[in-house]
């Protein structure tokens, strides 16, 4: 068979790309991801297929993966974070909980 590529890794990533939580990524990045996923897998089920085709298609599904947006990371008016908000966040959360003095006997 001249045109048996190697698939392996391909089904790997397609695999780790499955196992993804959707609802934890914007719904924009998420479909993009998704588009990549689907594409993957046609590949990836064709008999006849070249190397460049599988590794295309492994690149394009590991790049939309890394492309995926966190909810929480999403930008609502401008694509820049926010400079003066970062070290009070940061600090909060220690503060707030600090149960250390429980008078359970």
């Amino acid at each position: 068979m001249a045109n048996a590529a190697e698939k392996t890794k391909l089904k790997e990533t397609i695999e780790e790309a499955e196992q993804l939580e959707e609802s934890i990524y914007t719904e924009e990045s998420y479909q993009a991801m998704k588009e990549a996923l689907e594409y993957a897998k046609e590949i990836a089920a064709k008999e006849t297929v070249t190397q460049k085709e599988v590794d295309e298609a492994e690149q394009a599904l590991k790049e939309a993966m890394e492309a995926l947006i966190e909810r929480s990371e999403e930008p609502s008016e401008s694509e820049e974070p926010s400079e003066s908000e970062e070290p009070s966040e940061s600090e909060e959360p220690s503060e707030s909980e600090e149960p250390s003095e429980s008078e359970e006997p």
